[in-house]
């Protein structure tokens, strides 16, 4: 299961193929103009709840994980950051 957090998604403005059970967290979208209905309508699975988002086996981010969500992650999770030069953090 992969988990793509809200603030992510407000930099990513293009449609990606991922062939694996996706979970977005709700509201994740709504800066790209990307609805959870289209994420629904896509397969991902909408996620309220924070910590059941990050207890995914792979957690995409495009910024380092906060004090807060580093909390969050466990022993054998991989956490991938998107992160580009220039973009601070």
């Amino acid at each position: 299961m992969c988990f793509i957090p809200r603030k992510l998604c407000f930099y990513l403005n293009r449609q990606c193929t991922i062939v694996r059970k996706v979970r977005v967290e709700s509201g994740a979208g709504a800066l790209a103009s990307f609805t959870d209905e289209a994420y629904a309508a896509a397969g991902a699975t909408i996620v309220e709840d924070v910590a059941e988002a990050w207890s995914a086996d792979l957690v995409v981010k495009l910024n380092p994980p906060t004090v807060t969500e580093a909390d969050y992650l466990g022993q054998g999770q991989v956490y991938l950051r998107l992160g580009a030069l220039g973009m601070g953090a």
